[in-house]
């Protein structure tokens, strides 16, 4: 694990390399340590190209060029140094949650600077519903030209992550708002069957069609949550079983996180809120699913207060990941006893010190003797 900032510029082959070895120990539940992603962050010495951090903001913003988003990723770039098992990588997620929406119908409406929601005005019964990839669509070739323009200006230096094309119930519900969705589950179950199949057939066009074009130059697979992988990964999710039952869960979005993990070589799952933990022990059955990350939720406790949510989600042989500070992993390592099997979400901080105290206490709360690659 790299205890001393490498600053971007200064990043290699050989840092790759590191990289892949590391996470795939800790894939196969061989490492022994959690995964630890900071990044350090310095001040700016030069004014940024472009209005407003990369993002969703300028994602939305048609005014903005691809190039223009680029410029303001090669200005934050420059000021960051990796430490731990941190990675330069970009989030493309800036295209806003479940995007997939957009690529097959539905309206992109920024609610504001940081948020993208998806819908259309006018939705059809679920009967008349029919959904397709438009892989002419204007948001798709945007998302693809950003990603080849950071490979033109770095290469293999720089990870481009899978955007984030949604939970394939989430994406229904674009289409048919939460309450006419929850009603067709009782009233039309067939045709509700009937569009996830074809949201999972648009799905796959989707993840397919964007890796392809970054092929082979990616220097490997990660999503939102930035968990490296070499070989085809996502985080997935659901945040409409928010409001079903264990059964409803089984019956209607059980069987799709199955196919899908199935389809990938790695797979997370992105359990957000309270509300989602009673399909908790439904998920961790499913045998393709390599790992849970557990969100609390807004007005909920840190991560680090949920210690039996993680000795939970390991004890079932799942990887975890921890999100927040890494107080939060500190925190689970402790209480739990664990330290394998874990990662955290990417940490970045302009404290340095703090950084290396967190990671320091990181390694001594590993048991004694352990090597710390």
């Amino acid at each position: 694990m790299n205890t001393t900032p490498c600053r971007f510029d200064d990043w290699t082959s050989e840092h790759w390399q590191t990289i892949r070895d590391n996470s795939n120990a800790w894939w196969a539940g061989e490492l022994d340590r959690p995964l630890v992603h900071m990044v350090i962050r310095e001040n700016a010495t030069t004014p940024k190209p472009a209005p407003k951090p990369f993002g969703r903001g300028l994602f939305s913003d048609l005014s903005i060029s691809e190039e223009q988003m680029v410029d303001q990723l090669a200005w934050e770039f420059v000021q960051k140094s990796f430490m731990g098992d941190a990675f330069p990588w970009v989030n493309m997620c800036c295209s806003g949650a479940g995007v997939l929406a957009a690529l097959t119908g539905a309206q992109l409406h920024p609610e504001s600077y940081d948020d993208i929601w998806f819908r259309v005005d006018n939705p059809l019964p679920i009967s008349e519903l029919h959904v397709q990839l438009d892989t002419e669509n204007l948001w798709l070739k945007r998302l693809i030209k950003i990603g080849q323009l950071v490979q033109q200006r770095w290469g293999d230096r720089v990870l481009i992550s899978m955007p984030d094309i949604g939970g394939v119930m989430d994406v229904l519900s674009s289409f048919r708002p939460s309450e006419m969705l929850l009603l067709d589950l009782y009233d039309e179950p067939e045709h509700v069957q009937r569009v996830i199949g074809e949201i999972e057939t648009a799905w796959n066009q989707c993840y397919d069609l964007f890796q392809a074009a970054l092929s082979p130059t990616n220097p490997g697979y990660c999503a939102w949550a930035g968990i490296y992988s070499d070989v085809p990964s996502y985080m997935m999710q659901c945040d409409f079983c928010y409001m079903i039952s264990p059964e409803m869960f089984d019956q209607f979005v059980k069987p799709s996180l199955v196919r899908c993990s199935e389809k990938l070589a790695r797979s997370f799952y992105h359990l957000d809120g309270k509300g989602q933990l009673p399909h908790l022990e439904s998920l961790l059955q499913i045998p393709t699913l390599n790992g849970v990350q557990w969100i609390p939720g807004d007005g909920q406790p840190e991560p680090g207060a949920w210690p039996d949510v993680f000795q939970t989600i390991m004890a079932s042989g799942k990887l975890a990941q921890v999100m927040g500070s890494p107080a939060n992993l500190l925190s689970i390592m402790q209480k739990t006893g664990r330290h394998q099997g874990m990662v955290n979400g990417t940490w970045t901080t302009d404290n340095l010190e703090a950084a290396q105290d967190y990671l320091q206490q990181i390694i001594d709360s590993c048991q004694t003797g352990q090597a710390i690659r």
